[in-house]
């Protein structure tokens, strides 16, 4: 098991619905985990910022926030996980990803 984790707002119906599919089809070995039972020790992060966004905790310890969080984790899947991942991440991609992110934090209690 990796010491990574993800970290998502369970209260957004779109997180918990899309979190939970999501890792079935990654087969990731990263814990996936609703912030508000997460321990913070030892990050420099907070619950108000892992609220706020998606967060990836890499087995370094780097947070990664919002769409950058999500490639980050599907890069942690098999090889075509890893290639949509690392494809979310080339420069006019990651500005599309950022947008509709933007969008579904804006409304995911309406999602």
């Amino acid at each position: 098991m990796s010491d990574a984790v993800l970290l998502f707002d369970e209260e957004c119906g779109f997180c918990k619905k899309n979190v939970g599919r999501t890792a079935k089809m990654l087969h990731s070995p990263v814990s996936v985990c609703h912030y508000k039972n997460f321990d913070f020790a030892g990050l420099s992060l907070g619950k108000e910022e892992a609220s706020s966004s998606l967060v990836f905790v890499d087995e370094e310890k780097h947070c990664y926030f919002g769409s950058e969080a999500f490639a980050k984790w599907l890069q942690t899947g098999g090889f075509f996980w890893k290639a949509v991942g690392r494809i979310m991440e080339l420069s006019g991609v990651s500005l599309m990803a950022k947008g509709i992110y933007s969008l579904v934090r804006k409304f995911k209690h309406k999602i």
